[in-house]
Formats: C-alpha cells, sequence, structure tokens
C-alpha cells in the first residue's frame, strides 16, 4: 500500500435558489465557467444523479499531472451520515475526496472537478478544514 497525503475534499451538491452558480445548461466556453464558478456553502437537500459524478470523476482523472504518474486517490461518497460526521460540509449532499503524492497534481485534478460541476449546474466548495485532524501521511484504502 502506497502512503498518499491528504490534499482536499470537494463538497458537491446541487446548488440553492439565487446562489452564484449556473443554475440553467447554456452553452459554456472555459472561460465563462473559470469566471461564473464560485465557492457554493448553500445546497439543495437532494441527492446528485451518479451519471454527474462519474462525469466529474473522469474529468478529474483527465487533469494534468506530473511525469503522468497519476499518483492520487478519489473518493465519492453519498452517505449522509458520513457527511453530516464532518464539520463544514454545509449540507453538501455529495463529497469527492482526493488524496496523492503531489499536492500541485491534486489541485489541478480539483479544478477539473470544480469546473465540469459548475458546468453540469452544481455547485461545490473546496474543502482542507476537516483535514486539520489528521497529521502527517495517511493511508487512503
Amino acid at each position: 500500500m502506497k502512503k498518499l497525503t491528504l490534499a482536499l475534499i470537494i463538497a458537491c451538491s446541487l446548488i440553492s435558489c439565487g446562489s452564484q452558480a449556473q443554475t440553467e445548461k447554456k452553452e459554456n466556453t472555459v472561460t465563462e465557467a473559470i469566471m461564473g464558478r464560485r465557492s457554493i456553502r448553500k445546497y439543495q437537500d437532494k441527492a446528485v444523479e451518479k451519471e454527474k459524478l462519474q462525469q466529474i470523476a473522469e474529468a478529474g482523472i483527465n487533469a494534468p499531472n506530473a511525469m503522468n504518474a497519476q499518483g492520487w486517490a478519489v473518493r465519492i461518497t453519498q452517505n449522509k451520515e458520513l457527511i453530516s460526521g464532518i464539520r463544514g460540509t454545509h449540507g453538501g449532499t455529495a463529497l469527492i475526496f482526493v488524496a496523492g503524492r503531489n499536492a500541485v497534481d491534486c489541485g489541478l485534478m480539483g479544478q477539473n472537478m470544480m469546473l465540469t460541476a459548475y458546468d453540469l449546474g452544481l455547485g461545490t466548495v473546496i474543502m482542507t478544514g476537516p483535514l486539520g485532524g489528521i497529521k502527517g501521511n495517511a493511508y487512503i484504502m
């Protein structure tokens, strides 16, 4: 088993009415997604479709990474009990855990995921605070 350093958590959910994320599907360029995406902390209590989570994950694993090492691990959960036990999740209905040996690679992966989520009408926020209790390296299974 390889040691991975936990890098970030992405809370992902359908957005609440009135949030700044896009609520309607429209023609979207990369620049529009970059300029329009915001951290969202208020969500609808409705599960994210598995197809959308799969699309988000695929966008993440297609991110550039050092020497094409793909030295990361991604876990997605919609387990409400687990999510409610992690402080700062803001009521998100899905969590995406990203871990890796290279924080830059994990950041690139996370950005791909968040821009894809935005394009799918989902709001996201990066959280590292919930990881504060984890010291040093963590094993991802």
